[in-house]
């Protein structure tokens, strides 16, 4: 409020003596409060109107508006219950915090005892992982002693009379071969191998392919041959899968 306009209305009078409406009163009270010389005005006027119902019993003076002083009083303690209030409520709040800050503290104590824990499983994995590595690659690099594997081996000519050429087969079951000459001039490029007992059964058949420009060679299994003769047809595969017989071999078999 303009102090000009508090002189030309005496508003600190008015306002000890009541004259005020409330809407007047309200902002009155709000300029007295940051305002010492309408607060010095305020309190000289209840003292003078103390005075004067002291001295003239006869003259009866309005009564006043409640002292100032008692509403700063009031205002006052009104005040400092509110701050006390809102400290007690910062403090509730803060402990609040604290509480959840502590929470998410432990939380993330225990997301790290975790994480290290997987991290050192890891890390003891990688290192297992890497001895296996350098101990197979040792072993790689180490000489090898190789025994030679000797195959037996039997070449075929097409039976024309006489005895059948004999081949030695180890104790022990293990692969042998069969080598045969092709057709001159050499007609087909693959072939199908029939093996039979003297009874007739057969006992291997297969796809075979030349193994040079001059010979077919048949690997078989000596388990399937115990000692006996046996013969070998040879037939080519033609156009459209049409087969053709190309030649007929016997051999005998004996183990020791």
């Amino acid at each position: 409020m303009d102090h000009q306009l508090i002189e030309d209305t005496a508003l600190p009078e008015r306002y000890v003596t009541g004259r005020l409406d409330e809407a007047e009163r309200a902002r009155f009270e709000e300029h007295l409060v940051d305002c010492p010389i309408c607060l010095e005005r305020i309190e000289a006027s209840e003292g003078f109107s103390a005075g004067l119902r002291g001295a003239s019993p006869q003259v009866r003076i309005p009564p006043s508006a409640p002292s100032f002083s008692r509403r700063r009083a009031t205002r006052s303690t009104w005040l400092l219950a509110s701050a006390c209030a809102a400290s007690l409520v910062a403090v509730v709040l803060t402990g609040v915090r604290l509480a959840g800050v502590e929470r998410e503290l432990s939380s993330e104590r225990t997301t790290t005892v975790e994480a290290q824990a997987k991290l050192k499983a890891t890390q003891q994995q990688l290192m297992r992982e890497k001895a296996g590595r350098e101990t197979a690659e040792a072993r790689l690099a180490a000489p090898r002693q190789r025994t030679p594997v000797q195959i037996p081996l039997l070449a075929l000519i097409a039976t024309r009379g006489g005895s059948a050429p004999t081949l030695e087969l180890p104790a022990a079951p293990g692969p042998f071969l069969l080598l045969v000459e092709r057709e001159n001039p050499p007609r087909f490029q693959s072939y199908l191998a029939t093996v039979r007992s003297t009874e007739g059964v057969a006992v291997w058949q297969g796809p075979v392919r030349p193994s040079s420009r001059d010979t077919v060679a048949v690997a078989l299994d000596s388990g399937s041959f115990p000692t006996g003769t046996y013969s070998l047809v040879l037939e080519g595969v033609g156009v459209g899968g049409r087969m053709a017989p190309v030649a007929r071999y016997s051999f005998r078999t004996v183990t020791p």
